[in-house]
């Protein structure tokens, strides 16, 4: 009977030990599924809201909440860099709220910053 104990609470300790997911998987997979389920979406809002680290300065909006996002394709006077000067522009004049739509596609998968936070990904494809 005690062996039989002993060998319940090990199979139970294995299983809940292989069973454990890191947080930092746990977030991608978290966002993987917001992905996934904008993927076929078209039109977007972004908003320019640098942080103190060293992550995307835009954010999406999917599903009433804003989302850290990488945009492309960073290219010289493309759509990310006439987006960001808008935005700028308009924080600089006191509109710290300032949002555009944007068309696009948003990628399946994240990609993560510099400070391993997962991120989602947008490729604008234009600006209204």
């Amino acid at each position: 009977m005690r062996g039989t104990k002993f060998a319940v609470v090990l199979l139970l300790a294995l299983g809940c030990k292989a069973a454990q997911v890191r947080p930092d998987q746990l977030a991608m997979a978290r966002l993987e599924a917001v992905a996934k389920a904008h993927a076929q979406d078209t039109q977007y809002v972004v908003r320019w809201n640098p942080a103190p680290c060293e992550c995307p300065p835009f954010e999406v909006l999917l599903d009433n909440v804003w989302y850290r996002v990488f945009l492309e394709p960073q290219q010289p006077f493309g759509p990310v860099e006439k987006l960001q000067a808008e935005l700028e522009e308009a924080g600089a004049k006191g509109d710290i709220a300032a949002t555009r739509q944007v068309t696009g596609r948003l990628s399946k998968g994240v990609r993560l910053a510099k400070t391993r936070a997962p991120c989602l990904v947008l490729k604008i494809v234009e600006q209204p």
